[in-house]
């Protein structure tokens, strides 16, 4: 199969990718991805990160809390770069939703919300975060290195991301 055969399967494969950048640049362990096979247009990037039980009032559990935002959205914002990537006339007229990503980041940003913070502006803020990784464009040959693999059936997993930022001299992997 090559592109051409299926964008939106391709497309797919950038979202599950960018979580999995994303995960590797907050500091997650064990990272693994992959795609179900075509024509199924649905991934999975499992890691570890974070405590089980987070303590809303411990600054380190509220700082992975907010990674995890971060992590959530990275999926669309890696879909949309493969999106803007594509001639007009091969995108699609709407954009699916991703309700399981946004569960997850609803769900985090309600555990970090305060009196004076509304869950919605940490959303916001991992939103802006993903916005300025996957515009550093020393990132987008890992992030099309993975989409590709995933493209490819090879599930990823985390020796094997890591060898391949490695390999890709993905130093700026990093947030800024």
């Amino acid at each position: 199969m090559n592109i051409d055969d299926n964008r939106y399967y391709m497309s797919g494969c950038f979202h599950e990718a960018g979580h999995a950048l994303a995960a590797l640049a907050v500091g997650a362990k064990d990272i693994s991805v992959f795609m179900e096979p075509y024509p199924r247009c649905k991934g999975h990037t499992k890691f570890g990160y974070g405590p089980l039980n987070p303590d809303q009032t411990n600054p380190q559990h509220r700082k992975a809390l907010q990674d995890l935002i971060f992590v959530s959205a990275a999926g669309t914002f890696a879909e949309l770069i493969f999106w803007t990537r594509q001639p007009d006339e091969l995108r699609p007229l709407e954009r699916r939703n991703d309700y399981g990503d946004q569960d997850h980041m609803r769900g985090y940003a309600a555990l970090l919300e305060t009196a004076s913070t509304k869950a919605e502006q940490f959303i916001e803020k991992g939103q802006s975060e993903c916005d300025a990784f996957f515009v550093n464009v020393t990132n987008y040959p890992l992030l099309k290195a993975v989409a590709d693999r995933l493209f490819d059936n090879e599930a990823i997993d985390d020796p094997n991301l890591r060898a391949l930022a490695a390999s890709l001299d993905s130093s700026a992997i990093g947030r800024t």
